[in-house]
């Protein structure tokens, strides 16, 4: 559990065996975690657990300062909504305003902006108790909910995703004075981002808090009035202890100093954009040029060399595995929004090289990772490369893969339907030398083209051609009647849908233990192509083909 949630959990346990009664209602341990929260990364903007409430809202810096302390504690509870619609003081419109305005009782706060609030729908089950923060905080930030990481996220400058809010429900059963089962919510905001947003706004953090405790009686109980006590850490409050010393209460409101200068705020923010920053300038085993690839040197990257780095093909396996992180293609690697590799590509003995004027943009950390796998080229770099070089990109640009994705990223037909959405993102090039990979690849290029066949519309559509199915024909026999039925011989028809046909076959062999036939498969693609890559290069460019005369002949029929 978060350690500020830990220590949250032990506030609303009373004292077991022999503990110190008379300490835990004087309510020192309160005060002491609020202080230290102040300056701690995870702020506790609203926490409702047992006996205990604390509430914030940004105020703007004037209203509390200097602060008017017994008017700040006159405080009361917030609404779930952050504006309302209201009468004007002379009754004659409606204005939306602040809810503050109208139910603080703090004058100092009623210009107050709450960042979380608990709602509900009454009735409505799924409704019945959520939490929203302040759009305009996850706007600025750039903030969304997700609900398998329980808070509000953003990507950091890798593409990683963090969590700058937090929603914390846990448990708290059985540790009230009678075993009662209760529950508790938090809500953590990132330090960071509440000044940088404080600092904008012009306003400063004010928590609230409510603690009452007590351990021998159920009835309420009778107390005191408490002297108002101000600890020189921004913390005023009221602390009760009822008679017969068998309860207390604690309440005040904390001024949180988290504000910091607009300029330290654009500091920051250039620096989470790159705006400013002199870029990483990692050293390479690099290549004097095509011609003489075998003279190397070690030099920095930089924007306008032209000259290569060559690597392992396995430095590509990290992107690979993380298809929602890093869009993969055949000459180029997105990284969510955050980072872009322009051009790379593989030579003749599989290395996979790029020119040092695009490591340069790469991160830091992105570097340091193609630093391992950086070693002496084995052969020239790639024609695309040399043609990029030229500026005279020409035929050799084109990607198979890239064809049948756009083709099928726009095709709006009754006999082909997308899947799955991120069957376009899933299927890419194998990494050269790697059979498993290559096997997985071909799954997901199965999956992509293959499984889009809708076998139901082409067992009408070859019967509206007056073509016969037998029952257990599948979709790829079904495109061959339907191929015959639109006035292709039979031979034909078979050759066009044969790269289907051979992709689902060796699917189907290699999903199951690897016996002699995947095995068969598997040395005829090395025999032929000499590199796995190379093998589902040359088969994707021909289901490709074969996909371009499907959608001619089936425009044409109609």
């Amino acid at each position: 559990m978060n350690n500020v949630c830990k220590r949250l959990r032990d506030l609303s346990r009373p004292p077991s065996g022999d503990g110190d009664y008379d300490a835990w209602l004087e309510q020192v341990d309160l005060v002491e975690f609020l202080e230290a929260n102040a300056e701690e990364e995870k702020t506790v903007v609203y926490a409702g657990v047992p006996d205990l409430l604390i509430l914030s809202v940004l105020v703007p810096h004037a209203d509390v300062d200097p602060p008017d302390v017994e008017d700040l504690l006159g405080w009361s509870g917030f609404p779930g909504s952050a504006y309302a619609a209201r009468e004007s003081e002379s009754r004659s419109d409606l204005q939306v305003e602040l809810s503050l305005k109208g139910y603080s009782s703090s004058r100092s706060l009623s210009r107050g902006e709450p960042l979380v609030f608990n709602r509900n729908l009454e009735g409505v089950p799924e409704c019945s108790s959520y939490v929203e923060i302040l759009q305009k905080f996850s706007h600025v930030f750039d903030l969304h909910y997700m609900e398998g990481r329980k808070g509000w996220c953003r990507l950091d400058r890798l593409g990683d995703i963090e969590k700058v809010v937090e929603l914390i429900d846990f448990s708290l059963e059985d540790i009230g004075p009678w075993n009662e089962k209760r529950s508790g919510r938090a809500v953590l905001f990132d330090r960071g981002c509440l000044e940088e947003y404080a600092a904008m706004t012009g306003t400063v953090l004010v928590r609230m808090f409510d603690c009452g405790r007590c351990l021998l009686t159920r009835e309420i109980p009778e107390y005191e009035s408490g002297e108002i006590i101000s600890p020189e850490t921004g913390i005023f409050y009221r602390c009760g202890v009822a008679k017969g010393s068998d309860a207390s209460y604690t309440r005040g409101i904390q001024i949180v100093p988290v504000a910091i200068s607009q300029k330290e705020v654009a500091e920051r923010l250039r620096k989470r954009c790159g705006f400013g920053n002199e870029p990483h300038r990692e050293k390479f085993i690099a290549s004097s040029g095509f011609r003489d690839y075998e003279k190397t040197e070690e030099i920095p990257c930089d924007y306008r060399s032209l000259k290569s780095a060559f690597f392992r093909p396995e430095v590509l396996s990290k992107y690979k595995a993380d298809p929602e992180k890093y869009f993969f293609e055949e000459l180029s690697i997105y990284c969510r929004n955050t980072w872009h590799l322009e051009f790379y590509d593989i030579n003749e003995a599989g290395q996979v090289h790029s020119f040092l004027r695009h490591l340069i943009r790469l991160p830091k950390e992105e570097q340091l990772h193609w630093k391992q796998f950086n070693e002496k080229p084995k052969a020239p770099i790639s024609d695309r490369a040399k043609n990029r070089l030229s500026g005279t990109p020409g035929s050799a640009e084109h990607s198979p893969l890239g064809s049948i994705k756009n083709k099928l990223r726009g095709l709006r037909c009754p006999w082909w339907k997308m899947r799955s959405p991120v069957a376009l993102d899933r299927a890419q090039y194998p990494i050269p030398e790697s059979k498993e990979d290559w096997k997985n690849e071909i799954k997901a290029l199965d999956q992509l083209i293959v499984e889009g066949f809708d076998e139901k519309c082409l067992r009408e559509k070859a019967k509206s051609l007056g073509r016969t199915p037998e029952p257990i024909f599948r979709s790829l026999k079904l495109l061959v009647e339907c191929l015959v039925g639109l006035g292709f011989e039979e031979g034909h028809a078979r050759s066009i849908v044969a790269p289907f046909s051979e992709l689902h076959e060796m699917r189907n062999k290699f999903e199951h233990a690897e016996g002699e036939e995947a095995l068969n498969l598997t040395k005829k693609a090395m025999k032929d192509h000499g590199d796995y890559r190379v093998h589902y290069r040359d088969l994707a460019a021909r289901c490709d083909e074969a996909l371009q005369t499907l959608m001619e002949a089936f425009r044409n029929q109609s």
